[in-house]
């Protein structure tokens, strides 16, 4: 069994780190949009702004709805909007081309600490931004390097413990099984037993593990958020040995594993459950896992009062404006987001509804339940949980 808790001191500093923003609920925005002033500051800037925006998007799914906003936003400003989107699994390549074109984006995204760390060199401190000011309030929505605010978050996403409905109930169905069905498993001691025993059984089922494959670094990441005082490190231990000891993926490869790794393990029918979120449809989606067998639970770790917990919820993209563009182009991109985030807010928040489907569906049963928060994504983090993933390695 791997032991989580190798270096006291690393998660010392992680759960400093969580507890900086602690589990409460997050605010809405709070702008000063709702009287006026922000529109009529926008009114202001535009006039003293020449520039042109040029967003780079991860979403392709999202197209339709951000031409109608770049329309209404050049029709409202003046200013010209050209958005291009590109598939997830080309971004990376495609915003590298983009940095070396004679048109660079004024504005693209990042979604994980190790695109931020990539990029930092590239992202405008929003800190110093008016934009920053007028949503401080809502701070942990911010991508943090230092000192300096590198991105703004938006498509708030729900992240647990996806299942397999078919899966489970074939499970459920055999003799001994230790659950009737899934609405059974409410803390961490039932998650437990049942994952045990359907990895002893999982001949019976056809499958190659209980848990599907994860990235240990995305994982900790993720739930940074559950981490409230030193206790829910044991907490948080069981359930890394847990899920690394009945995985699809023996304990020496784990490392080297990554979500998307998972998510096929997963979308093809070889384990039962898999560490992910809303997001995670558009790699699952249509193979073997059809779209009524989605089901999703909270990560149930042993923490007082978690039968009452619901998702994790965490941003899934954040806008970063590039630094390397002209001023113009950089005031641009500013009031663009200024406008998103205030006259546009109720637009911005129906994106999330676009992309995360039937997974959303299932997570909606968790819609009343306290949500745990995921803290602000900070590039200080990454080289505790690289070390962290590090010590998981044989």
């Amino acid at each position: 069994m791997i032991i989580f808790l190798k270096r006291a001191g690393l998660f010392g500093c992680l759960l400093a780190a969580a507890l900086s923003v602690g589990c409460a609920d997050r605010k809405s925005p709070q702008t000063t949009a709702e009287n006026g002033q922000m529109e009529e500051d926008t009114k202001e800037e535009q006039e003293n702004t020449g520039g042109k925006v040029y967003f780079l998007s991860r979403h392709p799914e999202l197209q339709k709805q951000w031409d109608g906003l770049a329309a209404a936003f050049e029709q409202e400003t003046g200013i010209s909007v050209k958005i291009t989107t590109v598939e997830e699994d080309s971004y990376d390549a495609v915003l590298d081309a983009a940095m070396q074109d004679r048109e660079i984006p004024t504005m693209f995204e990042v979604h994980t600490l190790e695109e931020l760390e990539k990029w930092s060199g590239f992202c405008l401190n929003l800190k110093e931004s008016s934009l920053y000011s007028e949503i401080a309030e809502d701070s942990s929505r911010f991508a943090r390097n230092g000192d300096e605010m590198a991105g703004i978050g938006y498509l708030e996403g729900d992240s647990g413990i996806l299942y397999n409905k078919k899966l489970l109930s074939e499970y459920c169905a055999l003799d001994g099984s230790m659950i009737a069905s899934a609405d059974e498993i409410t803390n961490f001691v039932v998650l437990k037993a049942v994952v045990e025993d359907i990895q002893n059984r999982k001949d019976e089922l056809g499958i190659e593990g209980a848990f599907a494959s994860q990235s240990m670094e995305e994982m900790l990441a993720d739930m940074s958020g559950l981490l409230k005082n030193g206790a829910d490190l044991a907490c948080l231990e069981s359930f890394f040995d847990l899920y690394v000891s009945h995985c699809v993926s023996r304990e020496e490869e784990i490392g080297t594993k990554t979500g998307k790794d998972g998510a096929v393990e997963f979308a093809l029918g070889e384990a039962v459950f898999y560490y992910g979120g809303t997001w995670s449809y558009e790699t699952i989606g249509g193979n073997e896992v059809v779209d009524g067998d989605f089901g999703i639970l909270p990560v149930y770790i042993g923490l007082e009062g978690e039968q009452n917990q619901g998702l994790c919820r965490r941003y899934r993209s954040y806008f970063c404006i590039n630094k390397s563009a002209s001023k113009e182009d950089e005031d641009a991109a500013l009031l663009f987001l200024k406008w998103l985030y205030g006259e546009k807010k109720e637009d911005l928040a129906a994106l999330e509804t676009v992309e995360w489907s039937p997974v959303t569906d299932a997570a909606e049963v968790f819609r009343e339940k306290q949500a745990v928060f995921w803290k602000m994504m900070d590039l200080e983090d990454l080289p505790l949980i690289r070390e962290y993933a590090q010590d998981l390695a044989p």
